[in-house]
């Protein structure tokens, strides 16, 4: 009888405690992921920005050079 119930209870802790387990690696696994693109996003506008004052300063000069 007390093994049982032993049973029994671990069955209900564990059928309590495997879903919130559950959703806290699958919140972990979609913030990584969400933080991954707006890594991306913010990398790729960097490059855009960059790229444009790279553009702007080749112009500057080439006005420059031609006074």
């Amino acid at each position: 009888m007390m093994k049982s119930v032993r049973s029994q209870l671990l069955i209900l802790i564990l059928a309590v405690f495997l879903p919130a387990l559950g959703i806290i690696v699958y919140s972990g696994y979609e913030r990584q992921r969400h933080d991954v693109e707006t890594t991306k996003a913010n990398a790729l506008t960097m490059a855009q920005v960059l790229g444009n004052d790279h553009e702007n300063d080749m112009e500057a000069t080439r006005r420059f050079l031609m006074t």
